[in-house]
């Protein structure tokens, strides 16, 4: 029930305002301008008014809950959005300031970033918890998108996850309505509000928002780039982004997967770097097939990808033989060994692109060719059969978050059923374990080790 005073005032002003407009001149926009001249009149600076500003917006849409009549709580807000309150926390903040990191102290820097995701969480809150509509033309997802932009889409310096979306999966199959969860970066954040401002627009209007907020990196990237040594966010974010264009408008996926392949220059990226645009290759694949559209773009992707690792691979091994053995590191793995982890996560990547099903939920038709041969792209014969034979069990790079299952014993065939693939088993969204790393990397040493002559 409502007992406070100032409490009961407010519930008032907004009974008022949400009366009908013929029976009464004091509507939700007057009280919204009550409230701002309210808190201009305190004299307040930056960023201190903005505050107030957006506590104010949360807590009268707390108190728009209650019923004037009997005092009760009802389950949802009654006040709409106005977005304009929210943005007087947001204006003061200057995207180029934001983007840089080096003239602050750790201590400082800490607290600037711990704010800045506090804005885009109120945000997504107001949204999700609030009911607020994101009016894809406010300022607010604009600013939003300036702040992203200027940083090159990277981490903060308080976020350590450098992952894609864990709702990815949910978006890529129809749900445009991820909720807020505390454990989401600032760029998860966005990429959550770019979602929901687009389920309410289409057309016109919504290719024109996505163009807003889409990248507008050339791409090329090689290890020098600044982008690469900005950290692994900068890409992964990237890709993230691409992919949730592509989800929230599948006809132009296609154009979408060729502006990721131009990214990076693979083969002048480092191992993580490769590791991650082959986990967006998957995460394409399964978009263009949610989609419809084929996946010969992602193949041969792939493939250029399996090729470059190929000649790779070919070369440091004719190396190893014309100089001998050679003593390996006690930390790290060698070059041979990196290319031999990389190629077996690619293979994989393929029989994770052979699990994933169509949206029907129909039998998916026997796979395209090209993912099994796509002209002799793949790594040759020699090499496939030492990785596939001496790699470890179960996969290493098993993009599911899901713990496998266990392989039929030998001499026995597996039933119908153990060979179903789980509804999370085609989805690359989430980072391999390092024990996993570990066994392969360990692997791939016995392989480099037993290269036939």
């Amino acid at each position: 029930s409502v007992d406070d005073p100032s409490v009961a005032a407010w519930l008032g002003l907004i009974s008022l305002a949400l009366r009908p407009a013929d029976s009464w001149a004091f509507g939700e926009f007057d009280l919204w301008a009550l409230v701002l001249r309210s808190i201009d009149a305190l004299g307040l600076r930056s960023p201190a008014a903005g505050e107030v500003a957006a506590y104010t917006a949360m807590t009268l849409c707390a108190v728009s809950q209650f019923s004037p009549s009997s005092g009760l709580s009802s389950s949802s807000p009654r006040l709409h959005a106005y977005w304009p309150v929210v943005f007087r926390a947001l204006d003061p903040i200057q995207p180029d300031a934001v983007a840089l990191d080096g003239s602050l102290s750790n201590t400082a820097l800490a607290r600037r970033d711990r704010y800045l995701w506090t804005q885009f969480a109120r945000c997504l809150l107001l949204v999700d918890r609030w009911a607020w509509t994101l009016d894809p033309k406010s300022d607010v997802l604009a600013k939003l998108a300036a702040i992203i932009n200027a940083r090159h889409l990277a981490n903060l310096s308080i976020e350590r996850s450098s992952d894609f979306p864990p709702f990815l999966p949910a978006l890529i199959a129809g749900d445009p309505n991820p909720p807020f969860a505390t454990t989401d970066t600032t760029f998860h954040l966005f990429l959550k509000l770019v979602s929901r401002a687009s389920s309410s627009i289409s057309g016109k209007a919504l290719t024109r928002m996505l163009v807003r907020v889409a990248p507008t990196s050339a791409g090329g990237w090689t290890r020098t780039s600044a982008e690469v040594q900005r950290g692994e966010s900068v890409l992964v974010n990237h890709y993230s982004l691409l992919l949730t264009l592509a989800a929230l408008i599948p006809a132009a996926a296609s154009s979408r997967l060729d502006q990721a392949r131009r990214l990076v220059a693979f083969a002048e990226v480092d191992k993580h770097s490769r590791i991650a645009t082959v986990r967006a290759i998957v995460c394409f694949a399964d978009v263009l097939r949610k989609s419809g559209a084929g996946i010969k773009r992602v193949v041969d992707w792939l493939a250029d990808a399996a090729g470059q690792l190929r000649i790779e691979y070919g070369e440091l091994d004719q190396r190893k033989r014309t100089d001998g053995k050679k003593k390996l590191a006690r930390s790290g793995t060698s070059p041979l060994e990196e290319r031999a982890l990389l190629l077996v996560i690619v293979l994989r990547s393929v029989g994770k692109i052979l699990q994933c099903k169509p949206d029907s939920g129909t039998a998916a038709a026997y796979p395209d060719l090209g993912l099994l041969h796509p002209g002799g792209a793949f790594p040759h014969e020699r090499v496939i059969f030492k990785l596939t034979l001496r790699a470890p069990q179960p996969g290493p790079h098993s993009f599911s978050t899901r713990p496998s299952r266990s392989t039929p014993s030998q001499g026995r065939r597996s039933s119908p059923a153990s060979r179903t693939s789980s509804p999370r088993a085609c989805s690359p969204y989430t980072r391999p374990s390092s024990s996993a790393t570990a066994r392969t990397s360990s692997a791939s040493s016995t392989l480099t080790r037993t290269t036939p002559r």
